[in-house]
């Protein structure tokens, strides 16, 4: 009950906020030869998919004690589109990605 109605970006240590968004960013790991790449392209092409890998750890708070303490967590997956979220391909927004 603790987090119900709580953002889970609240839940993460706020010094790794800023890389955690950075990795939820679609073109993170674009490089100069594939700038010219959509999102869309990248999520229909196989021969793409490496882009869209994440492997990275955050801090999150532990709810199993009141110690307020935190537990590293080893994150790795890919970047997909929510289902039911409209795609959004702006830089600055990642609403509708996900780390799956």
């Amino acid at each position: 009950s603790d987090i119900l109605h709580q953002s889970a970006f609240e839940l993460i240590h706020s010094e790794d906020r800023d890389e955690f968004k950075r990795h939820l960013q679609w073109n993170e790991k674009i490089t100069n030869e594939h700038q010219n790449l959509t999102l869309e392209q990248i999520l229909t092409n196989s021969e793409y998919e490496h882009l869209l890998q994440r492997t990275f750890t955050v801090r999150f708070r532990c709810l199993l004690d009141n110690t307020s303490g935190f537990v590293t967590l080893e994150i790795d997956g890919r970047i997909g589109i929510l289902y039911g979220q409209k795609p959004s391909h702006t830089l600055d927004d990642h609403r509708s990605l996900a780390l799956i």
